[in-house]
């Protein structure tokens, strides 16, 4: 009998009576039920050990990130490291990163800007790059043009605003009482209690 497919994505499987065919098609088919699982769970919830100050530069339409990102592979504690660097904007492009399932040592991956992403287990859409180069990331925080935040954060608290520096803000930085502050160096976030210069870790 012919080979069919399947109806959504035209995955060729062999006939009723085609028993050799079978056996190498099942196979096939559960080693590639068992990578996609493993990278669905890995993917699921990202967990991170370094998050980035990222300005998104006006003058270049480039998102610019300063230090590593990192996150932790759940299943092995391996660490996955997107290094520090520029990254193109494309408008109504996505944005995401390239992670091979299963990896069981420490990995790099880079920042792709798609238009389209392929059905891809191991490519994770992290964001949308609007018209006007605002990118909206998959936790619903914004980046907005001119901008600076810790990635993939919500970078305002009420009113106040999220500040970004080098280093321990006491007695150094002035703002007002609840202010928070990002320390992209020591990588903590800091928040102001005396409207001056005083400054606790959250």
């Amino acid at each position: 009998m012919a080979t069919r497919e399947t109806s959504r994505f035209n995955i060729p499987y062999p006939g009723y009576d085609d028993q050799g065919n079978w056996d190498s098609k099942f196979v096939s088919m559960i080693t590639q039920v068992d990578a996609t699982l493993f990278a669905l769970m890995e993917h699921v919830q990202l967990t991170f050990q370094a998050l980035p100050s990222v300005t998104n530069n006006a003058g270049t339409n480039e998102m610019d990130q300063a230090t590593d990102l990192i996150f932790m592979s759940r299943t092995f504690g391996c660490t996955i490291t997107v290094a520090a660097g520029s990254v193109p904007l494309v408008p109504q492009h996505l944005i995401g990163i390239q992670v091979p399932s299963g990896i069981t040592a420490n990995a790099t991956a880079v920042w792709e800007v798609v238009g389209v992403a392929d059905i891809d287990a191991d490519f994770l859409v992290l964001g949308y790059i609007d018209a006007t180069f605002n990118i909206y990331w998959w936790n619903a925080a914004v980046l907005s043009v001119g901008d600076t935040s810790r990635l993939f954060s919500h970078v305002t608290v009420g009113t106040l605003g999220f500040m970004v520096g080098a280093g321990n803000p006491n007695g150094i930085v002035v703002a007002p009482a609840g202010t928070s502050y990002y320390d992209n160096v020591a990588l903590v976030i800091y928040m102001n209690v005396d409207s001056i210069s005083t400054w606790v870790l959250l």
